[in-house]
C-alpha cells in the first residue's frame, strides 16, 4: 500500500492513502433545508507538514492527538489553501499503537493581514499592556499574560499560557492560534509556542489606511476622510450601568434597580476617495471632539439637552477631514470601524496621510 504525505498533496490528489496526526478537532452544528448535524474540521499533520481539514463524516470514536489511516479523501482549494475533505465515502482507520511527530511549518503573517485561513501562525512585534492572572484547570493554579501585540500594520489581542514575556519587547511567536471574538481577531499561545526575542523594528506612530485596504479585523489603525451620513439615533443617551443598554425610560426595564446615566454615541459613514466604512463612536472620543467633560452629563442637571448634543455633534463631524483612530471588525453587514479617538486635520495633512494619487482628495 502507498501512502502519501502531505508535502505530496495537491488539487488532483484521489484514490490515496495518508496516515496523519489529529492535531485539533473542533465539532460544528449546521441546519438546512434537510435538517440539522454536524460537522468537524481542524488541524492534521504528518512528518512532512501540516493542513486543515473538515469531515462531514468522522466515527464518534476519533479524539484530538489520535493517529489515523485516511483512505478515499479528496484536496480542494479553499480560501488560496489547500484543504483535505472527508465524507461517507472515506475511510477512517484509528491507529492507536503509532506515533507521530509532527512538523509544524507556521506561515509568517503581518498583523493587517491575519485571517481565519490559517489556524496557526508566526507573527512578530512589540508586547505591551501586559496583565499577569491566575486561572485554574485540572484543579491547579495556572498562569496567563494577556497583553497586546503591535506591529507596523495594527495591533492584537494576545493571551500566553503558561509562558512569561517582557512587555516593550520585540518578540517573534511561533505557533499562535488565531481565533475570533465578537468580530475580532484574537492570537493565543502555550508552552508549545517558540518565542524567539528580536531586534526592534520601526512602529509608526499612526498606522494609516485607505479604506479600500480595510478587508478584515485590525486592531489599533487610523483611517482619514470625510463623514457622509450621520446617523439619526445617536447623541445623547439615557444608559442602565448595569447592561449598558440604551433606553428613553426613567428606568431600564431589565433592571430597574440599576442606576442609569447619559452617554454619547454616534455611528457615520466615512469616506476617503477609495471607499467607505460605517462607523461607531462612543463617550471618550465624543466628549474629546466636542470639548465636554464628565460634569456637564450630570442626569439630573445636564448641561446640554438631546438637540444641543446634535447640533454640537454635526459642527464637529461634518464639516470637514477628521483622523479617526480605532479598531475593524467583522460582522454579518461586513466590516466596520469602532472609533476610539477623533482629530481634527488640514486638507493638506490628509493628503499626506491617505497617500491617494493626485491633487484631489474626492
Amino acid at each position: 500500500m502507498m501512502v502519501v504525505k502531505i508535502d505530496k498533496l495537491d488539487e488532483n490528489t484521489k484514490n490515496e492513502t495518508i496516515v496523519v496526526k489529529i492535531l485539533s478537532l473542533t465539532e460544528k452544528e449546521t441546519k438546512s433545508e434537510k435538517g440539522e448535524g454536524v460537522y468537524h474540521y481542524g488541524l492534521i499533520g504528518d512528518e512532512t507538514g501540516t493542513m486543515p481539514y473538515t469531515a462531514w463524516a468522522l466515527p464518534a470514536t476519533i479524539r484530538q492527538g489520535d493517529v489515523v489511516e485516511l483512505r478515499n479523501f479528496s484536496v480542494k482549494k479553499y480560501n488560496d489553501s489547500l484543504r483535505l475533505y472527508l465524507d461517507t465515502r472515506t475511510d477512517v482507520i484509528l491507529r492507536p499503537e503509532d506515533k507521530m511527530d509532527v512538523k509544524r511549518v507556521y506561515k509568517e503573517y503581518k498583523i493587517k493581514n491575519l485571517t481565519l485561513k490559517d489556524q496557526y501562525v508566526t507573527v512578530s512585534g512589540k508586547i505591551t499592556d501586559v496583565i499577569e492572572k491566575k486561572y485554574e484547570k485540572d484543579g491547579q493554579q495556572k498562569d496567563v499574560s494577556y497583553c497586546s501585540l503591535e506591529d507596523d500594520t495594527g495591533s492584537i489581542r494576545l493571551s500566553l499560557f503558561e509562558v512569561k514575556i517582557k512587555p516593550d519587547k520585540f518578540y517573534k511567536l511561533e505557533g499562535l492560534r488565531v481565533s475570533e471574538f465578537k468580530g475580532r481577531l484574537r492570537l493565543s499561545g502555550g508552552d508549545r509556542t517558540k518565542i524567539l526575542e528580536i531586534k526592534a523594528f520601526e512602529i509608526p506612530e499612526r498606522k494609516i489606511f485607505s479604506i479600500f485596504e480595510v478587508t478584515g479585523p485590525v486592531d489599533s489603525i487610523t483611517l482619514t476622510g470625510f463623514v457622509v451620513y450621520l446617523g439619526e439615533k445617536g447623541g445623547l443617551v439615557r444608559r442602565c450601568s448595569e447592561c449598558r443598554k440604551s433606553t428613553d425610560d426613567i428606568k431600564c426595564p431589565d433592571h430597574p434597580d440599576a442606576e442609569m446615566f447619559l452617554d454619547l454615541y454616534a455611528y457615520f459613514t466615512l469616506e476617503d476617495g477609495t471607499g467607505d466604512i460605517p462607523c461607531t463612536a462612543g463617550r471618550t472620543p465624543l466628549m474629546d471632539i466636542l470639548n465636554i467633560k464628565d460634569e456637564d452629563l450630570n442626569l439630573t442637571k445636564p448641561k446640554y439637552s438631546k438637540n444641543d448634543i446634535i447640533t454640537k455633534i454635526e459642527e464637529a463631524l461634518m464639516p470637514g477631514p477628521l483622523v479617526f483612530t480605532g479598531d475593524a471588525s467583522s460582522g454579518s453587514n461586513g466590516i466596520s470601524f469602532r472609533v476610539r479617538k477623533i482629530q481634527k486635520i488640514s486638507e493638506p495633512e490628509l493628503r499626506l496621510y491617505s497617500q491617494l494619487p493626485g491633487d484631489e482628495i474626492l
